[in-house]
């Protein structure tokens, strides 16, 4: 009976952290001075106000001050986002969490970006994962440590 048991924590596991947990791996989401939340603003004004976001919208968004490398991301499993809503979708191979711009089409920008990527343009509502609604900081850095220790030791040879 026990190792059943210990199965069906592997898999429980196993689906919380591929469904509902997403380790920030990466900048986009981060706003590089969160204590001047203006000078964000102004650097990424253009591009919000093109897709009809004010400031007031945004400071009303969830995440209205980003999201850093290390965090772990809490999400739902909801395939209608909002705009303004941080989704995890897949694109290839990788997982994305970017915030949504607009709806129709499905469009999504990191709030550290410039601009948008070619993955951020016309997402299929099937590859949206979740949506985030909450996160604890500096626990995915766990995950980022793994990987990079296994990306050292199984490195493809060129």
């Amino acid at each position: 009976m026990g190792g059943w048991i210990k199965l069906s924590l592997i898999v429980v596991g196993f689906i919380v952290f591929k469904f509902f947990l997403s380790a920030v791996l990466s900048g986009s989401m981060e706003h590089n001075a969160p204590d001047d939340y203006t000078s964000w603003w102004d650097k990424h004004e253009d591009f919000y106000n093109n897709k009809n976001i004010s400031l007031q919208q945004f400071q009303e968004f969830p995440f209205q001050n980003g999201i850093k490398t290390g965090d772990v991301v809490f999400m739902t499993l909801h395939k209608n986002p909002e705009i303004g809503d941080v989704i995890s979708f897949k694109s290839g191979n990788r997982r994305i969490l970017h915030r949504v711009v607009s709806i129709d089409p499905l469009e999504t920008k990191g709030d550290n970006n410039d601009g948008q990527s070619p993955i951020d343009l016309n997402i299929n509502k099937n590859d949206v994962i979740g949506k985030a609604w909450g996160r604890v900081s500096y626990v995915g850095y766990i995950k980022i440590g793994v990987n990079k220790i296994f990306g050292y030791f199984f490195k493809q040879s060129t």
